[in-house]
């Protein structure tokens, strides 16, 4: 299994004390990336900060890449500038002049419950979101039936275990926009599940524990336990649970499902992680 990641976080302006588009900052976008070294990039994407990396095959060398290139943004922003997981934020109009603020993508999301894909929604308002979509790379996740399977486990046990952890309260504006349950992209390696917040990144400890839940979602799928969970769970209660941020139910979903006590007690130790990256410099 390859994991990979393409996150995306707000920019802290220390002098201004408030969070500022990154785009007059960075002053380069995807297109014309900032080089970190290591094939690790950076960019603006929209008014947030993005970063690209290449993907790992085991957790610690995911964890040993966030951490080299949280390390190399830091540097590169200066001490002005703070990264900041924050999964929702109303942009003053000021920080929205540039043609680029209003971009929302260029690429469809997939809804596997639909089962229907439709253009990232357009943005009607300074409302703006981070995420850490995670890409999930396996030779048993090549047909449709395989990713459609994965996102749906991936829901339960991540997606699920995301809501009992995720401790930031602008989640549930972030999912007006993007993140509902079942939100993917189907990939060339795999899938990219795109329901997560980008509250994970706060603690290496929460970024482990999304790893350890991917690797967990894999190991069902690869002893052939997919069907049996799926059948025992109401995909109704999961996007509730995700798409509403009912804990309860998703804690509920979780033990249902069969999830590891571990990881359910890790996810509930978590909710009041330090909402900052300067754990991971």
């Amino acid at each position: 299994m390859t994991i990979g990641s393409d996150p995306e976080l707000m920019l802290w302006d220390r002098n201004k004390k408030r969070i500022v588009s990154s785009i007059p900052v960075i002053k380069q976008d995807k297109h014309n990336p900032v080089d970190l070294g290591d094939r690790a990039k950076m960019y603006s994407d929209n008014v947030l900060v993005e970063t690209s990396f290449p993907p790992a095959d085991n957790k610690g060398d995911f964890l040993r890449t966030i951490r080299s290139v949280l390390g190399k943004m830091h540097n590169h922003l200066g001490e002005r500038y703070a990264l900041i997981p924050k999964a929702a934020h109303i942009y003053d109009e000021s920080e929205l002049k540039e043609k680029k603020a209003a971009e929302s993508g260029c690429n469809d999301n997939f809804d596997v419950y639909l089962r229907r894909k439709g253009p990232p929604p357009p943005f009607t308002s300074g409302l703006r979101t981070g995420s850490f979509h995670i890409h999930v790379g396996h030779e048993e996740l090549l047909d449709p039936e395989a990713k459609d399977k994965m996102v749906r486990i991936m829901d339960i046990f991540l997606g699920c275990s995301s809501v009992v952890f995720d401790g930031d309260e602008t989640s549930p504006m972030r999912r007006a926009l993007y993140g509902k349950a079942g939100e993917f992209r189907p990939t060339s390696y795999g899938v990219e599940y795109r329901v997560l917040g980008n509250f994970a990144l706060r603690s290496p400890k929460a970024t482990e524990l999304v790893v350890d839940l991917v690797e967990h979602c894999m190991d069902v799928t690869l002893q052939g336990k997919v069907d049996s969970i799926l059948a025992k769970i109401n995909p109704t209660d999961v996007q509730h649970a995700i798409n509403d941020n009912m804990k309860g139910l998703a804690k509920a979903i979780l033990i249902k499902a069969g999830t590891p006590a571990s990881f359910i007690v890790r996810a509930g130790r978590l909710s009041g992680a330090k909402m900052s990256v300067e754990s991971w410099l």
